[in-house]
């Protein structure tokens, strides 16, 4: 059974609800982020894989691959998350 909480606010008004956990991201063995909680980049067989949480989806993962120029590029700073979303309109 889970246990619900009830918040009543100083106006009046009542949340209720289950708690939820909420974890720090962990990166995988060979991944890379600067904000594990939304994106991710990975090299796989010599592919450049980039995943972020996608609003569209409901926050389903999206995943693409970019060059390995781009990948060195996010590492370095040099472009950013956002960059990879636009230029693969995705996230």
């Amino acid at each position: 059974m889970e246990s619900k909480v009830r918040i009543i606010t100083k106006s009046g008004l009542i949340f209720e609800g289950t708690p939820i956990s909420t974890k720090k991201p962990i990166l995988e063995e060979g991944e890379f982020s600067t904000d594990p909680s939304w994106w991710r980049i990975k090299e796989e067989n010599g592919k450049y894989l980039f995943r972020c949480l996608s609003g569209s989806l409901a926050g389903g993962e999206c995943k693409t691959e970019i060059t390995k120029e781009e990948f060195d590029k996010l590492h370095t700073g040099e472009i950013t998350a956002k960059d990879i979303c636009y230029k693969y309109n995705i996230g």
